[in-house]
């Protein structure tokens, strides 16, 4: 699973990314999902946003800021009406292994009960290469992209 993102500040305007300054280091920025303020940059409709990774505090959300690729396709996340979106990584990172996303990672898009959006992570089973280099059982479903 990928815990921690790296993307371009290219994509978004300073007003955007005034409250990320913490997480900036140059040009790029450092995104992990156990942060308390937590964001995914997203395109949507051909416009990026900075959105909420996940849910850690909505009672009506799963708690979690992933969703499984085989859940999403089987209809359980139905009842929330979820969008597909383009998360805009550069980078991820699974157990401290650092890896290129070149095209993106897919998401879903969901809005809780006061309108507030919440994007979720999709996820796959690992290839064996990608276990093998992280260790991890699931991994980010990448845009055009198998590692």
């Amino acid at each position: 699973m990928c815990l921690t993102i790296r993307f371009s500040s290219f994509e978004f305007t300073d007003d955007q990314l005034k409250m990320l300054a913490p997480f900036r280091t140059g040009n790029e920025l450092r995104m992990n999902v156990r942060s308390p303020q937590a964001v995914l940059p997203i395109q949507d409709n051909g416009v990026n946003h900075l959105i909420c990774w996940g849910n850690k505090t909505h009672s009506r959300l799963p708690k979690t800021g992933f969703c499984k690729k085989e859940s999403l396709e089987s209809g359980r996340w139905r009842w929330l009406n979820p969008k597909p979106v383009k998360i805009l990584a550069a980078f991820g990172q699974t157990n401290g292994v650092w890896y290129q996303v070149r095209e993106g990672i897919h998401g879903i898009l969901v809005y809780d009960d006061l309108g507030i959006p919440h994007c979720f992570m999709l996820t796959q089973p690992s290839t064996h290469y990608f276990k093998t280099m992280t260790g991890n059982e699931r991994m980010p479903a990448l845009i055009n992209q198998i590692i």
